[in-house]
């Protein structure tokens, strides 16, 4: 089924995925012990601040990508001419963005309190450190973007070998900077250091290898610009998707849930998101195969790469969700150290909605990798609408907003996404099987059932428990 360039792409996505789950496990423990909770949680909200702000800058940077893809089996020359356009012009975006950040926090100081719901000036410093990671997150960006020079040769194992290595150093400085006893924002600036210097130096090694002339002349700027506009809709679904799942901690803040609330979600949503990111990584590394093939319009071969995802990929990773039920507690306390309460429904409820999302991006890997912008705006304005009327129906429990996740992620990923995505490829004279995909859902359903039994069974267990 695979050749050896997406052989060699899943192996290191294995090999990242693993990098990316160590990160998670060594540094939240740090933080937690030599940070406290309420500390985290900024961290937290911190990240969702910035994934918020840099919407547009991420959506710029998967439409180039995906434009160029495609491109550039039929004009390599047209598709070069492109990526340095957007080069170009995400350079001076990244430069406004990050200024206008910069002024905001700098000359409204409430602004600061209002983003990270804390007392005006109790932590001065957090303005700073978002505008520095906010810099270093736009030139790593701009790295992600010239890296579309490999995949398109088949060399996405090349930027995963890259990605592996800034996860080591930053692991490694983030770690060691934590235990040393290195405050927020020392740790903050020189992990935001690190994340520039390895993000430059792999850029010039593209230059190297694959030079760009038309990078950072004024006309390449403003052909940057042109296609800027073009992909509004993209940077809405962009926004949009933010807002449904970076944006999420963000808020929970702005919704006034207490900070206890928002540590149990960060930590049970980055448990319940380790196979949604195994399933991320891999879909990522077969996108310049499902782009080659849809720009061919080989339905045979597009339809083998979505069955391959569907009915052998996922199912692993629901297989390894429901073998991992009776550690999940044991787990979340050992890494949590006794810092936050385990909460076994919120975390079974997470872990449903975990399901179906996995079910979901097998379409959203194919809308997204060719751009197909009005699909994605559709589901994903829905998705936030249902979500911000889930926040305030949920009035600041915990557990009822777990519930709004369940049904507004069934909903989409059921729903929403496999009615426009064969309604999409139809359009483009793709004839793919619609029986398949709807079959497909069974080992999904099964998962569900699993945990729900799971869940009644352990409580029933307590309660005769209890009685006795």
């Amino acid at each position: 089924m695979l050749d050896n360039s997406l052989k060699k792409g899943t192996i290191w996505t294995i090999v990242f995925f693993l990098s990316s789950f160590a990160k998670t496990i060594i540094l939240t423990p740090l933080m937690l012990v030599y940070w406290g909770s309420e500390l985290f949680s900024f961290w937290a909200i911190f990240l969702s601040v910035r994934a918020i702000i840099l919407f547009l800058s991420d959506g710029f940077v998967r439409y180039i990508i995906n434009e160029y893809n495609l491109l550039y089996h039929h004009n390599e020359t047209k598709a070069n001419a492109l990526l340095a356009s957007g080069l170009s012009f995400l350079l001076v975006f990244s430069l406004i963005i990050c200024g206008v950040i910069a002024l905001v926090f700098g000359f409204i100081p409430s602004a600061s309190s209002f983003v990270f719901n804390v007392e005006q000036g109790l932590f001065a410093y957090l303005p700073l450190c978002l505008t520095a990671y906010l810099w270093a997150v736009c030139i790593q960006n701009m790295q992600r973007m010239y890296a579309a020079t490999k995949e398109s040769c088949s060399l996405v194992w090349h930027n995963l070998l890259f990605e592996v290595l800034l996860l080591m150093a930053e692991i490694l400085v983030f770690g060691v900077l934590i235990s040393y006893g290195f405050g927020f924002k020392i740790s903050l600036l020189v992990h935001a250091g690190v994340i520039v210097l390895l993000s430059v130096f792999y850029m010039v090694h593209l230059f190297v290898q694959y030079p760009l002339h038309q990078w950072m002349q004024l006309q390449s700027v403003r052909v940057g610009a042109q296609h800027f506009a073009k992909a509004t809709q993209l940077y809405a679904s962009n926004f949009f998707e933010k807002l449904s799942s970076d944006g999420l901690v963000l808020l929970l803040s702005f919704f006034r849930f207490d900070k206890a609330a928002i540590a149990l979600f960060a930590t049970v949503r980055t448990i319940v998101n380790t196979p949604l990111l195994a399933q991320n990584l891999l879909l990522n590394t077969y996108t310049p195969e499902m782009q080659k093939q849809f720009s061919l319009r080989d339905s045979a071969a597009l339809e083998k790469l979505l069955h391959f995802i569907r009915l052998r990929l996922a199912p692993i990773l629901c297989l390894g969700i429901v073998l991992c039920l009776p550690f999940y507690e044991p787990v979340f306390n050992y890494w949590t150290k006794g810092e936050i309460d385990y909460n076994d429904t919120f975390m079974i409820l997470m872990l449903m909605m975990a399901v179906f999302n996995l079910y979901g991006l097998t379409y959203a890997f194919v809308l997204k990798g060719v751009n197909a912008l009005s699909q994605m705006f559709v589901v994903l304005l829905a998705k936030s609408l249902l979500l911000l009327l889930g926040f305030v129906w949920a009035k600041q429990n915990i557990i009822a907003f777990a519930w709004v996740l369940l049904w507004v992620e069934f909903l989409s990923s059921l729903l929403f996404l496999p009615l426009l995505s064969f309604a999409f490829w139809r359009k483009k004279g793709l004839q793919l099987k619609a029986k398949d995909a709807w079959l497909g859902l069974i080992p999904y359903f099964l998962t569900a059932l699993i945990l729900s039994l799971y869940f009644l069974f352990a409580h029933s267990l307590d309660s005769l428990n209890f009685l006795k």
